[in-house]
């Protein structure tokens, strides 16, 4: 296999074999699955940057197994399972500078900042990273499934804020309505408030176009990769 070496980086990489089918664009940029990792570009397929997929450490390798465009956040996001992380990437050319601290880059003044636009904010787990399932318009959060917990995972502080006992969640097919949030679980329904991430009685009705799900339009895209690549 061809080796390129990675503009600034002091490393040597293998040219990226990109796999077109799990792939995702927002504002003129495309962010590819590859065998090494990601490939963003733009439309015409000019190659923008290549990221490797490794953790910080450089002890993990893997493929990712979902791409997310967040037309919200400008921002793309992709999960790794064998690294342990999501990874979110700012498409804003104002983005603000990202810090290897993981949680409250503001407060981690005395590190040494990386620039934002087009950089990796991390977000780890303590495990293989689960897909992201659900990630409502307007919204700092997405959501996911890992066994029986339905888990929230706030992309401004990098980590996971909840994890609710909820065989059978189905976040996918989830409805945002205002501030309840409704999750198909096994057997029934889980309506959560979704400031607090507690349950909440069923109401009766909702006004129309109160839910997300009214507006698919404005629903982020998820691509999952048939496998992660390798």
């Amino acid at each position: 296999m061809k080796r390129r070496t990675l503009l600034g980086a002091g490393l040597a990489w293998p040219a990226l074999a990109v796999a077109a089918p799990c792939s995702v664009t927002l504002g003129g940029q495309r962010l590819q699955a590859s065998t090494g990792g990601l490939r963003l570009t733009d439309l015409q397929g000019q190659v923008l940057r290549d990221y490797p997929g490794r953790n910080l450490a450089g002890t993990r390798h893997g493929g990712a197994s979902a791409l997310l465009a967040l037309p919200h956040r400008r921002s793309l996001l992709a999960a790794w399972p064998s690294l342990q992380e999501w990874w979110e990437i700012p498409l804003d050319p104002d983005a603000p500078p990202i810090f290897d601290g993981y949680v409250h880059d503001h407060r981690m003044g005395e590190a040494i900042a990386s620039p934002g636009h087009l950089g990796v904010r991390r977000i780890p787990f303590d495990g293989p990273a689960p897909t992201p399932a659900f990630a409502p318009p307007g919204r700092a959060w997405v959501a996911a499934t890992a066994g029986d917990l339905l888990l929230v995972v706030h992309l401004d502080v990098r980590r996971t804020v909840a994890r609710l006992p909820a065989p059978g969640a189905r976040p996918a097919e989830s409805r945002l309505c205002g501030d309840h949030w409704r999750v198909p679980v096994h057997g029934g329904t889980l309506t959560l408030d979704a400031r607090r991430w507690t349950p909440l009685a069923e109401p009766a009705s909702d006004a129309p176009g109160a839910c997300e799900a009214d507006n698919p339009a404005a629903a982020p895209v998820i691509s999952v990769c048939a496998d992660p690549l390798r």
